[in-house]
């Protein structure tokens, strides 16, 4: 049913929306003319085309049809008193569809440092589905950043987390049969080993920072660190890169070639966390941590690295 959504030329709007199913629709139902009618009357300033927005409505399943009367889902209709709730609801089904129907997919979209935002790769989007971009540009799921030299569009703070959960989700449909239980253990140990860290840096720092402490792997896998995080509570910035590992008594772990890059551009700015998760329920636990691992790690004589993705196992007493 989005195929039909190449059809349609008018630019819809967040108030387009709220307007056609609180005020047109709400728990009525209606036959075409009726409907033309109704919108035909709306406000000036919504310039609502009919045909545009009850074909984009119907594409996205939010109004459904019996015989020749329309009426909104019932998934709508419980959000028709609160406008925002309704809008967020219509957000997130049209990124759960789009996601469905690979119009976006986990690949257009990297994580910033320098911005602390997520950028979606607008240049991989079909062009025969801008409508829809549009159309979610106006209802807060991107915001747009020009420069001279071109327009970025970033997820906005909003839908960060339900966003970065929906990438991780299609990353694991898109995971190889033959790696699937192996991939989901590693993912399981990673994700509690991250989760551990996360809550460790959020107590070791001032509530101020807190909520720009964020886990991205789950949203750019080339970034070659998990966890952005700030020095102190002086930090102006996100200056502290959190590579966690998961490990066990022996102190092992693998550290990839990308991450090793990463960690050289980066310097006394990167660090591992070393997360024995036997240990995270131990109320004075602390993982160890490894400030410029390039130097400390690569050149130190209390680690044995075994180079394949760098294979690096503890040896100290």
């Amino acid at each position: 049913m989005l195929e039909d959504l190449k059809n349609i030329n008018y630019s819809l709007t967040k108030d387009n929306f709220i307007y056609f199913m609180v005020d047109v629709f709400g728990n009525n139902r209606y036959d075409i003319t009726s409907l033309s009618v109704l919108c035909n009357h709306a406000p000036g300033r919504l310039q609502l085309l009919f045909s545009d927005l009850l074909n984009y409505c119907i594409a996205f399943e939010w109004v459904l049809r019996e015989e020749n009367v329309y009426f909104l889902s019932p998934s709508i209709i419980k959000y028709i008193d609160d406008k925002e709730k309704l809008n967020d609801k219509l957000v997130k089904d049209s990124v759960i569809m789009l996601f469905n129907a690979n119009l976006i997919n986990a690949d257009m979209f990297i994580y910033e440092a320098n911005t602390d935002k997520i950028r979606f790769k607008n240049e991989r989007f079909s062009l025969e589905f801008s409508i829809v971009r549009n159309a979610l540009i106006s209802q807060g799921l991107f915001e747009i950043r020009r420069t001279t030299k071109r327009t970025y569009f970033y997820l906005s703070e909003t839908y960060f987390n339900f966003v970065s959960s929906f990438i991780k989700q299609q990353k694991k449909k898109l995971s190889l049969d033959q790696l699937k239980r192996k991939l989901e253990e590693n993912e399981k140990s990673g994700d509690l080993a991250e989760r551990f860290v996360l809550e460790f840096e959020q107590k070791r720092l001032p509530a101020s920072l807190r909520s720009k402490i964020r886990i991205i792997s789950s949203i750019d896998v080339t970034a070659g660190y998990d966890i952005v995080s700030f020095e102190s509570a002086n930090s102006l910035e996100i200056d502290r890169f959190i590579e966690v590992k998961a490990i066990n008594h022996e102190k092992r772990f693998f550290w990839s070639q990308n991450e090793y890059e990463v960690a050289k551009l980066k310097g006394n700015r990167y660090y591992l966390y070393l997360v024995e998760l036997n240990n995270i329920r131990k109320a004075d636990y602390k993982p160890i941590i490894i400030c410029d691992p390039v130097n400390s790690v690569m050149k130190s004589d209390e680690w044995l690295v075994e180079t394949q993705t760098f294979c690096v196992r503890h040896i100290s007493s």
